[in-house]
């Protein structure tokens, strides 16, 4: 396990369920750089992956079969709060980052679930950022483990038609938008939308 992997975690789940909590009800049907997701779509999408499921991986807990976004139901962004310092709490504990737990209904090594599940915190939590009008506020050492996990999972998450084709940045971009950039995100979104 990654020394900073937990703290991480800590600090991607405080900052996401800040952007979560500023979500105004007017916002929900808005568009988002997931184009196949508005607002309520990814905020259910964000809360079942990222607190939900996400507490169960940590705790070694296979989830129910049928379970996913949908049974999020409308009051996600109050599900995400709720269980958002459990998730953290979970994933601070080192036993979560060790042996196998469970993912897409198969056993998996922890470390990599967990590495999934922080990049899905800060990558959709940008995204439901941008989409209502938020500025994104990961730090450094946030940005530079989401890269990390990025740039060793990419090609992997192309393959699976979880991430689109890269996006060029500069030599000047950040971290965090070098992760975007990498997972097929426009870190100028939506300064180039189309619609």
């Amino acid at each position: 396990m990654h020394e900073s992997l937990p703290e991480a975690m800590t600090e991607a789940m405080r900052r996401t369920a800040e952007i979560v909590h500023a979500v105004r009800p007017d916002q929900l049907t808005l568009p988002t750089p997931c184009a196949e997701f508005d607002v309520a779509a990814l905020g259910r999408h964000l809360t079942y992956w990222g607190v939900l499921f996400s507490e169960q991986a940590a705790r070694k807990q296979q989830p129910a079969p049928d379970a996913g976004p949908d049974d999020v139901g409308t009051d996600w962004a109050e599900t995400f709060t709720r269980h958002a310092d459990r998730t953290a709490a979970a994933w601070s504990i080192p036993d979560a980052w060790t042996g196998t737990t469970f993912l897409a209904g198969a056993s998996m090594p922890a470390p990599l679930v967990g590495s999934l599940m922080l990049a899905e915190l800060v990558l959709h939590g940008w995204d439901l950022a941008v989409a209502t009008g938020q500025r994104p506020t990961y730090s450094e050492a946030v940005a530079n483990t989401t890269l990390e996990i990025i740039e060793r999972m990419a090609g992997q998450g192309r393959a699976a038609g979880i991430f689109a084709d890269p996006v060029p940045v500069p030599d000047s971009a950040s971290s965090l938008e070098r992760a975007l950039g990498l997972s097929g995100r426009d870190p100028v979104w939506p300064t180039r939308r189309s619609d």
